[in-house]
């Protein structure tokens, strides 16, 4: 533990070695630490106390694909400088963290994903008008999204990324998604969601990029926006009851309003595409 006694470091980086065991508490010791790169050791629980109660100026904690298994360490949650936390690919369990704008109020990013996280996702994260990027992946959540996500802090908001994929969640995409004009990727596949997608989707909605929705139970009409949409790179559908007719002409990569599309890649019912090939033969529905 001679690493204890280099009390004024700032940035400890050890990704992708072979420290194993649990966190010394003379980690406690590193007041100034802002960076801390554990990701794909050995590392193991429980966190001691007297380490995260020192950690007041720590931005950014690495401790993805590690051996975390158990409850989430809500400590973690208590981390008055925290930005970013990625502690994705590990075996924790129990009901989501408990991130919040008192305890840390400069949240931008929580990888969460490939754990065995169950219960609901609460509304008080996104509540943090700093938090950019949530991805919790290949878990068990249920019940429906927070009504909260996207909105409006009186200057908009930061959210752009949110991956909610692989897990048990239902109900509609919230009014306050359609909203969030910074939001660039959405990706919502293999759940239980329901209902229509807008046809005005595209509203606020005008830097999104990747928009993956298959495996599902929406249903209704797509809608035409979503392929005449020049900033759309990925687009996924199947694996829905969707209705209607997408025609050949939406692969052609034409002009659009004196601007070319930029959709890269189309997955329907029917096949995957890409710009570059027919989307399906002639005559012939795709969804």
């Amino acid at each position: 533990e001679e690493i204890c006694y280099f009390t004024e470091m700032s940035t400890i980086v050890l990704n992708n070695n072979k420290v194993q065991g649990t966190i010394p508490p003379c980690f406690g010791r590193f007041s100034k630490l802002g960076i801390l790169g554990l990701t794909s050791n050995s590392i193991d629980l429980p966190f001691p106390d007297e380490a995260i109660e020192g950690w007041t100026n720590l931005k950014l904690l690495l401790l993805a694909g590690n051996l975390l298994e158990g409850p989430f360490p809500q400590s973690l949650t208590k981390l008055p400088a925290l930005e970013e936390l990625q502690i994705d690919s590990n075996s924790l369990t129990g009901t989501f963290p408990a991130f919040n704008r008192d305890d840390t109020p400069k949240l931008k990013v929580l990888f969460l994903e490939l754990n065995g996280l169950t219960g609901s996702i609460p509304s008080d994260i996104f509540d943090i008008e700093t938090f950019e990027h949530l991805n919790i992946t290949g878990n068990s959540f249920n019940g429906s999204l927070p009504a909260n996500i996207g909105q409006d802090f009186g200057n908009g908001n930061v959210l752009k990324k949110l991956d909610v994929g692989m897990n048990n969640l239902t109900g509609e995409i919230p009014e306050s998604i359609y909203n969030a004009s910074n939001l660039a990727n959405l990706v919502l596949s293999s759940n239980n969601f329901t209902g229509q997608i807008r046809p005005d989707i595209f509203t606020s909605l005008f830097l999104l990029n990747s928009l993956v929705l298959d495996n599902n139970q929406f249903s209704g009409p797509v809608p035409e926006t979503l392929f005449f949409k020049s900033q759309l790179n990925i687009l996924t559908l199947q694996g829905n009851n969707f209705v209607g007719f997408i025609s050949n002409s939406i692969c052609d990569a034409k002009e659009v309003s004196s601007k070319q599309l930029r959709l890269q890649s189309l997955t329907l019912d029917c096949e995957e595409v890409t710009c570059d090939s027919s989307c399906c033969e002639e005559g012939t529905e795709c969804v």
